[in-house]
């Protein structure tokens, strides 16, 4: 789950990954743990920024909250092209939602930014992106690329009204360890484990396994 807003909606769509080049939407009628019921043909994001490669966006790593300040949806994607960071709106949860024109993050000279992540801090009702660099988007070396270049988790704030424009410059939070997390970090998700949102962040050690198909 992504999104919290029981009183806007019985809908709440989910994060999930590129399926034909669509964002599908699970839906859920009752508070989790459900029933849920997956909406079929349905493609929250039918036209990707124009940024985004337009043939085969290969849109992935979808994050939908709400906006409380003006009862309206944001969804943050990531697109190939230069593998950037686009965002759109709606006005209802399972949209469509409506692209903004140029990238929320791109980074291209770090071979681009991926994985948005959106987080509301309750206690003031500031709003957060985190995301990650993608340096392992390109290079040798590795299944993911990388190569060894850097792969930092960044933090930025954003206008509550809208979820899109910056209200400060971007903080890198947490980088990789190369003997420990390998040639990447990514997909982050903020839910708190710092004095501040600035961090720093602790590690806290593995939480499931680190090899493909082992969870621990």
């Amino acid at each position: 789950m992504t999104s919290n807003c029981p009183s806007c909606s019985d809908t709440i769509p989910t994060e999930a990954i590129s399926i034909n080049d669509t964002l599908p939407s699970n839906t859920q009628n009752a508070p989790p743990p459900g029933p849920w019921h997956l909406l079929r043909h349905t493609d929250l994001l039918p036209s990707p920024g124009a940024w985004a490669n337009q043939t085969h966006p290969q849109t992935w790593a979808p994050s939908v909250h709400h906006l409380p300040a003006t009862n309206r949806w944001v969804l943050y994607y990531s697109a190939a092209g230069e593998h950037c960071i686009g965002a759109a709106h709606a006005t209802a949860t399972t949209g469509p939602y409506h692209a903004q024109p140029t990238p929320f993050a791109c980074r291209v000279g770090e071979s681009g930014a991926i994985d948005a992540a959106g987080y509301r801090e309750e206690a003031d009702g500031t709003r957060w992106v985190v995301y990650k660099v993608d340096g392992s988007g390109k290079g040798e070396g590795t299944a993911c690329g990388g190569g060894g270049r850097a792969t930092p988790i960044r933090l930025q704030q954003v206008d509550a009204r809208d979820g899109v424009t910056r209200a400060r410059a971007a903080v890198e939070i947490l980088e990789r360890e190369g003997e420990v997390d390998g040639p990447l970090v990514e997909a982050p998700s903020l839910y708190a484990v710092a004095e501040s949102i600035w961090g720093p962040y602790e590690r806290k050690g593995q939480l499931i396994g680190r090899k493909t198909g082992d969870w621990g």
